[in-house]
């Protein structure tokens, strides 16, 4: 009975041995995991099932098309994983026929079973946060959420009140705006994503969200309503309204309110002197309307009011008021007034029925620019100034005497002098020169200070005398310029700004 049992252990090892002998003759083969599934992401990882002391996998994956199957394409790992993003080819809603062979004792075994995976069809849609949001700006990024390997998307929104209105746009981001359509204030779209395939195709779109365009309007800026302007060439600017194509500024005067102009920019800021009308010291109305990407414009925001500017008195330097002119080529000077263009000076005698007018870029003025003019005679000055393009009223009036012809009185006798010297510029700035014809071998010239201080003297020729340049380091101030030519001795007075 004991050599029995003996007998039969024995045989059993022996048949042990030789089975496992055999089975360690087989080459080793394996297959990936989740045959039959889809994947949840083109990069997510595909895995073979581990083969004890292999050290590298060769994955074998064909494309199954509808009509044929694609080249093969290989691709050997370390590991028991690999991507389709690792592959030359690959793409979205694609079904792959892959297997796997292992490199097992320095030799590559053969393939094991095919398995088939499937790569996922992309949706996409705009992320939560936007949905039933109305934006603050047609100019604020809306997101999709984001497909990995996405080639492109398209975004199409349909204006819920009216669905005939529909837009596209394709965009290489997952973002868009409300300013890439031609959209309409206030109203509502349904939003839709698709996404871009590798070969130009789009997917279909993914589930809808709904969002509202901001209601576009825009008035001028509460810094400036109730404002009186420095100046007519102030800029008035609206709120800044993103996206807008442009604005529209109405002006009406509130002192006449049929009186309203219309004004187009392309920018939000304008100027008064941009008007074809306007008038000084006057209230103003001002309302803006926005331009919106369909290029319609919309209704007017909020009014606001703003004053423009006094209009300002010109007149002529009271220092050359009620005097008598030393020439008829003597320069008489308005008061300076910043940012004024033009000087438009009015001379007139209502008893002699004279009216005349000389516009000039300087403000001065002499009186031989004037025509017809009789001598020693009284005549009444008046300037207006040009601002921002409008000429003032004109100003103060001022009473110049023209010349009569000089004379002197010598042994009871009355004779004409040639002499008649003018200086000029009166008032001066920098230096003063003397305007007269003579042909006087000798001419002195002397200047003095109120208090009768000997400032300059100088001896030249009538030829010479007009290059002097007089007074060029007196103090601002009143001088008295004392003329001779033989026996004829003449003065002027001179002021120093």
């Amino acid at each position: 009975m004991k050599t029995r049992l003996l007998l039969t252990i024995s045989l059993f090892l022996v048949l042990s041995q030789s089975i496992a002998a055999t089975d360690s003759a087989l080459p080793p083969t394996t297959q990936i995991q989740g045959c039959g599934s889809t994947l949840p992401t083109l990069d997510t990882p595909i895995v073979a099932n581990i083969v004890a002391g292999a050290t590298s996998y060769r994955f074998r994956v064909s494309t199954i098309l509808p009509t044929a199957i694609a080249p093969l394409q290989i691709y050997t790992s370390n590991t028991r994983t690999f991507k389709l993003t690792q592959l030359a080819n690959f793409g979205f809603a694609r079904t792959y026929s892959i297997d796997v062979a292992v490199f097992h004792n320095g030799a590559w075994q053969e393939y094991g079973p095919s398995c088939t995976i499937s790569s996922p069809t992309p949706m996409s849609q705009i992320q939560g946060i936007s949905c039933g949001l109305t934006m603050a700006s047609i100019t604020d990024p809306i997101y999709a959420n984001a497909v990995p390997y996405a080639q492109g998307y398209r975004f199409r929104i349909t204006n819920l009140a009216n669905p005939a209105e529909v837009h596209i746009v394709d965009r290489n981001t997952r973002e868009f705006r409300l300013n890439n359509f031609p959209v309409s204030s206030g109203a509502t779209y349904i939003v839709e994503v698709a996404i871009k395939d590798f070969d130009g195709s789009y997917f279909p779109f993914g589930a809808t969200c709904s969002i509202t365009c901001p209601i576009l309007y825009t008035k001028i800026m509460s810094s400036l309503c109730g404002r009186t302007l420095t100046t007519l060439a102030d800029y008035l600017y609206a709120d800044l309204v993103s996206g807008a194509l442009g604005y529209r500024f109405k002006i009406t005067t509130m002192t006449n309110t049929s009186e309203v102009q219309i004004l187009d920019r392309p920018v939000r800021y304008f100027q008064m002197t941009m008007l074809s009308s306007v008038q000084y010291n006057t209230p103003y109305k001002i309302e803006v309307s926005v331009k919106d990407p369909s290029g319609t414009y919309l209704p007017y925001g909020p009014f606001c009011t703003i004053f423009t500017t006094i209009v300002p008195t010109p007149k002529i330097q009271l220092s050359q008021c009620e005097l008598v002119g030393p020439s008829l080529s003597e320069l008489m000077y308005a008061d300076n007034y910043p940012n004024a263009t033009h000087y438009r000076f009015k001379l007139e005698n209502v008893q002699l029925g004279y009216v005349q007018y000389i516009t000039r870029t300087q403000r001065c003025y002499s009186l031989n620019m004037f025509t017809g003019l009789q001598s020693n005679t009284a005549y009444t000055v008046r300037v207006s100034v040009k601002l921002d393009g409008v000429f003032t009223p004109y100003g103060k009036p001022c009473d110049v005497t023209t010349p009569g012809v000089p004379t002197r009185i010598s042994d009871g006798n009355t004779h004409e002098i040639a002499f008649a010297p003018s200086v000029y510029p009166n008032p001066f700035e920098d230096y003063f020169s003397i305007d007269a014809v003579s042909s006087a071998d000798q001419i002195g010239v002397k200047i003095y200070d109120m208090t009768g201080r000997l400032l300059e003297s100088h001896r030249t020729t009538g030829e010479a005398l007009p290059n002097l340049q007089l007074g060029q380091n007196f103090p601002p101030g009143v001088y008295n310029v004392i003329l001779t030519e033989g026996e004829e001795v003449i003065s002027r007075r001179v002021i120093k700004r």
